[in-house]
């Protein structure tokens, strides 16, 4: 990873992160690592638990950040989240996974988006 795509990428997460409160969740964890992966961000919104992945880019781009969270890394996402679900004996919780897409323009704020319900599971992940 180049160092102005991880800049770009810690900038977007960062936005997020701050984008997210003033939505009200409740940040649980950040960069929450496990030997099989990552995820960004885990937060509570009201009575569910979400975990969320943050997708930047600059205008430049020719995709839309969220087009970024392909198949495979959505696997990778959800046997992450089974894992932090199982260490934190949380089993029954009700969760959803979202994305939160991050486009930085020149000289002007970002843009975000909030993916609700970005990816689902399916049952061969039940534990």
């Amino acid at each position: 990873m180049t160092k102005e795509r991880q800049i770009l990428g810690e900038s977007g997460e960062e936005a997020a992160f701050e984008f997210l409160r003033k939505k009200r969740y409740r940040i649980l964890e950040r960069n929450y690592k496990t030997p099989l992966g990552e995820i960004d961000i885990i937060a509570q919104d009201k009575d569910c638990l979400v975990f969320i992945e943050v997708k930047s880019l600059s205008n430049t781009s020719y995709i839309l950040p969220q087009e970024m969270v392909n198949k495979r890394k959505q696997e990778q996402i959800i046997r992450v989240a089974l894992s932090y679900l199982k260490a934190k004996g949380l089993r029954n919780a009700d969760c959803r996974f979202d994305c939160v897409a991050v486009v930085f323009s020149l000289g002007n704020e970002p843009e975000i988006e909030l993916i609700k319900d970005a990816f689902q599971s399916d049952d061969r992940y039940l534990y």
